[in-house]
């Protein structure tokens, strides 16, 4: 018989979100299943989540392993429906009756169950009665009182599920930190080396007596070097000439080659752009 969740895979990750699976045993929940076992009269109380193919106890239960296979589980029929499970004989029952939990000499032979959803629908877990001997069921006010008993312990799975999204966010926040660190540390590295590039240049501008000169894209207005200005007597406060203007001053052959680089220049940041956009 299929007893899988027909949402199985979101309920997986949903409990893999948690991060409970695994952790030691905490004092609160080992208080509600102290507090269940004296108001219903029962042996064993427990909490337990179920993965893909094992059963983990999060509070210890004397009739029960910390980990067991999923399909020996009692649980396992819980999980398929929000709705409370009793069994008030497992082994008159014929789902458990043949499970190693209730076959053992001192096994469950009572057994109530409720899913544990942290959404609607998602049920990762349980929370269990158990008791060695059969009995009548639950009645109507005691079924209301475990219920309760039930959401204390979604409502401590609720802060664990907050602590563990803070604990993801606090370890994205340092990943990008980093990032943004090693960026800086790029960038600054860069700049280091083009004003490293820029003085060379410089240095070679001044013992060669020439300058050099680029076009802002931006506005296409020409920039010149500190040393072009000084070789055409103009004040370094001053713009340039706009580039066509400025363009005249080359040989026509030259001037050709000049206005074909420049015009693939603006050609490719257009292309940029659009690309963006």
């Amino acid at each position: 018989m299929n007893t899988q969740p027909d949402n199985e895979g979101d309920r997986l990750a949903a409990l893999e979100a948690l991060g409970i699976v695994g952790t030691p045993p905490e004092p609160h929940f080992e208080a509600v299943c102290r507090t269940a076992c004296r108001l219903f009269g029962v042996r064993h109380a427990f909490v337990a989540f179920l993965g893909d193919t094992q059963q983990w106890l999060k509070t210890p239960c004397q009739a029960l392993p910390t980990t067991m296979r999923r399909d020996q589980s009692l649980c396992q029929h819980t999980i398929r429906s929000d709705a409370l499970l009793v069994v008030p004989d497992t082994r008159l029952d014929v789902r458990f009756r043949d499970l190693p939990a209730v076959a053992a000499p001192d096994g469950i032979r009572f057994y109530a169950g409720i899913p544990l959803s942290l959404e609607p629908g998602l049920r990762i877990g349980t929370f269990c009665l158990a008791d060695p001997e059969p009995r009548a069921g639950l009645s109507p006010a005691d079924a209301a009182a475990f219920r309760d008993l039930a959401a204390i312990v979604v409502a401590h799975l609720r802060l664990t599920e907050a602590n563990a999204k803070r604990e993801r966010e606090i370890a994205q926040a340092a990943i990008r930190e980093a990032v943004i660190r090693e960026q800086h540390r790029e960038i600054h590295a860069r700049s280091r080396t083009q004003e490293a590039a820029n003085h060379q240049l410089l240095m070679a501008e001044q013992l060669a007596s020439v300058g050099n000169w680029r076009v802002d894209l931006s506005d296409g207005q020409p920039v010149w070097s500190a040393s072009l200005y000084a070789i055409a007597g103009r004040d370094p406060a001053t713009p340039p000439p706009r580039l066509d203007a400025f363009l005249q001053i080359y040989h026509p052959d030259d001037r050709a080659r000049l206005e074909a680089i420049v015009a693939d220049a603006f050609a490719r940041k257009r292309d940029s752009i659009s690309r963006r956009g």
